[in-house]
């Protein structure tokens, strides 16, 4: 395989293996360090959950290119290189691509304030908060996405009008410029500048103006209406510890922060154009990737690794979730898109590049569970936090027992040994209890490569969530009617809608709530008009009127609250 010798950036000392693999691909070295890699995404696929694409490619040739697992399970469809999968926050970096090309053709200039070209905005902050500001997260917006409201609605559609105005009027959580908070809120308000400044579509202009010129012709803007041909399915870990359909979220909700779809064969394309100037000019793509506060670059994060600095940035959403890697010393790219959302994509994509550059990293393999008794469990759940203040949430449901944080998805956990457990999904993730001289669980242990993080125990209940580890009560079917109707959920995000409800529909002696025509929800009665999910970070309880007759919801989700009133049947 023959590479390009012109334009090429000096390599880092040290790389002549990468240089092997893109000038000697036929020797036997290369050909055993390409096996190493398939076979590591096998391991990968086999015992952590990878289902998904990935391609290792240096100086813009590719040296590996293939899928893992299936697209689509229940038509059996494999991924391939040419599968299509939703690539989440990575679309920030096309966001932030989109204004560098306005700034070029002198359209705005990168320290004008918000308000300069978003005229309706109100004076404070918009004057004061800057697009630099907005590309590097350093803006004092919150993220619009730890909502509730948007965790509960996702799946419903919503205009780009009502979602910018909504993050227009979020308080800041810190003056502009005075420090890093990673927000989506930014990108949101860059979308809607992109579309100011330039009299097009955020979708129209990132295919006139990056896409096309690239011939990322199998790249676009997300949409649930339309079909994508060769799109894979999104799937996650459901409570039994197999995969699941994923909800289906709306991209409206994500718009310029996270809606994209791609292949990986794209984005190297993509990623070609970043090294020969085809689409950004020099100066544009050395300001992308100029470190800022938080290493943080524009829609880029790096860190040096192997000795090498290193410039990376994931997406995730429901059942999706992707990893692309640049070591731009070496030109070397690599891609692991998942359609499993679990699946622990950037370990993956660091251990493709350690095996590359000979350094350690982790095999993947299978690790064997044990069955702890049921006090010995028992005795596990509560709210844990470390000295940052994050939360880690151990639940129980039954004999199994799940962790997650405020606002994340439950993962589950096995026991290796008595007060030892890991997580399913990605078995090198451990998770050690503490005990106090009483032998009481007083902390917990979070292991994770170089994650080596202490939590205390502060409840015995597992508060933030409100699950219910109790027993469920019986109720005859005509109570159980006395629920069953359509709610409309208050809403902050736009004007009022009878697309955001929540339905309530009895079968059988069980009831079932659907959340805005997403997949219904088991639900029990665990008190007098209360009702849970067996393992979901989801409690829903009804309220009366004076009359004693049901009259409207509560939604408790990760510690927040939704509104909704029972519509009246004509």
């Amino acid at each position: 395989m023959t590479g390009r010798k012109t334009n090429r950036i000096k390599p880092h000392k040290g790389t002549l293996f990468v240089l092997c693999l893109l000038f000697t691909f036929s020797a036997a070295g290369c050909r055993e360090t390409v096996k190493s890699l398939d076979d590591y995404l096998e391991q990968a696929h086999k015992y952590w959950g990878f289902e998904g694409t990935a391609l290792v490619a240096v100086d813009g040739e590719i040296i590996l290119s293939k899928g893992y697992g299936m697209a689509n399970r229940t038509l059996g469809i494999p991924n391939t290189s040419q599968t299509k999968f939703y690539i989440g926050s990575i679309t920030k970096q096309f966001t932030a691509a989109a204004i560098l090309k306005l700034n070029e053709r002198g359209k705005l200039s990168l320290n004008d304030n918000v308000k300069k070209y978003l005229t309706d905005f109100p004076d404070d902050p918009w004057s004061r908060i800057t697009i630099q500001q907005l590309l590097t997260h350093t803006s004092g917006l919150p993220n619009y996405t730890d909502n509730p409201e948007i965790n509960i609605r996702r799946t419903v559609p919503i205009s780009d009008t009502s979602l910018v105005d909504y993050v227009r009027d979020l308080p800041l959580k810190y003056e502009p410029g005075e420090r890093y908070l990673y927000s989506n809120s930014g990108y949101i308000i860059l979308g809607a500048i992109i579309e100011k400044v330039s009299g097009q579509s955020y979708e129209a202009y990132l295919h006139h103006v990056l896409l096309k010129p690239l011939g990322m012709l199998d790249s676009g803007y997300g949409r649930r209406v339309t079909a994508v041909p060769n799109r894979a399915d999104g799937y996650t870990i459901a409570a039994d510890g197999d995969p699941a359909n994923a909800p289906e979220v709306e991209f409206s909700i994500l718009h310029t922060a996270g809606a994209l779809y791609s292949t990986t064969e794209d984005i190297l394309k993509w990623d070609k154009g970043l090294y020969n100037a085809s689409v950004l000019s020099e100066k544009s793509i050395t300001r992308m990737f100029t470190p800022q506060a938080g290493n943080y670059c524009y829609g880029w994060f790096v860190e040096k690794r192997f000795g090498r600095y290193h410039y990376y940035h994931g997406g995730f959403l429901d059942g999706f979730n992707t990893a692309y890697d640049r070591w731009i010393k070496d030109r070397l790219c690599i891609l692991v898109f998942s359609n499993e959302d679990e699946a622990p994509v950037e370990k993956i994509a660091r251990g493709l590049a350690a095996i590359i550059y000979g350094e350690p990293h982790t095999i993947p393999v299978r690790k064997s569970a044990v069955q702890l008794p049921d006090e010995i469990v028992a005795q596990y759940p509560g709210e844990y936090t470390n000295q940052e203040g994050q939360s880690l949430l151990i639940s129980r449901e039954q004999n199994e027992l799940y962790a997650n944080s405020p606002n994340q998805p439950l993962r589950m956990l096995k026991a290796e040994a008595p007060d030892s457990l890991f997580f399913v999904q990605d078995n090198t993730i451990s998770v050690i209890f503490g005990r106090d001289s009483s032998g009481t669980i007083n902390s917990l242990r979070y292991i994770d490569e170089d994650i080596n993080s202490v939590y205390v125990r502060v409840s015995a209940e597992k508060g933030i969530l409100d699950m219910h580890r109790g027993q469920y009560l019986k109720l005859d079917t005509a109570k159980l009617d006395e629920y069953v109707g359509t709610y409309s959920l208050d809403s902050q995000i736009g004007p009022p809608s009878d697309v955001f409800t929540l339905v309530v529909y009895r079968q059988g002696d069980s009831l079932f709530a659907v959340p805005y025509e997403s997949e219904p929800v088991p639900i029990f009665p665990t008190g007098p008009d209360r009702f849970s999910h067996k393992v979901a970070e989801f409690r829903l309880d009804f309220t009366r009127d004076a009359e004693n007759r049901v009259s409207g919801c509560l939604i408790r989700l990760s510690g927040a609250e939704v509104h909704g009133t029972l519509i009246p049947v004509n």
